[in-house]
């Protein structure tokens, strides 16, 4: 986490750099039409850089979590397999436990199929159970 507020400490670093160039370039252009144009041709770096680091220090919790849920979905499928019986699976594989909730990205919402799967997985420990 700490990385990630180094990103966005470097993206406020770049705005505020962007700040001081465009005042020493407004300051500049007091004592001459052209003199310090080049300065100000270079300002926008600034924002644009800034931007970039905001982006990946948002990004990345938000990435290494997916990453996480991936990992937790791929080792439970194991333990989903044996404990679901084939007869309660659709034949495309799946079994349908939670209401499929509208998402943008159907595939990139692992939240859900981790929450699915830990449902079925209860479901099917119960169909075992003698009791």
């Amino acid at each position: 986490m700490c990385r990630f507020l180094g990103w966005f400490a470097l993206a406020l670093i770049a705005d505020v750099l962007h700040v001081v160039v465009a005042a020493i370039a407004l300051v500049g252009s007091v004592t001459g039409p052209h003199r310090l144009e080049e300065l100000e041709q270079i300002a926008w770096l600034g924002p644009t850089a800034g931007c970039v680091c905001a982006n990946v220090a948002l990004a990345g919790p938000v990435l290494r979590r997916r990453r996480a849920e991936r990992r937790d979905l791929r080792s439970l499928q194991a333990l989903h397999d044996l404990v679901v019986p084939p007869a309660a699976r659709t034949p495309d594989g799946t079994t349908l436990v939670l209401d499929p909730r509208w998402s943008w990205w159907p595939g990139f919402d692992t939240e859900d199929d981790l929450n699915s799967v830990m449902a079925e997985i209860h479901d099917g420990a119960g169909w075992l159970s003698p009791w």
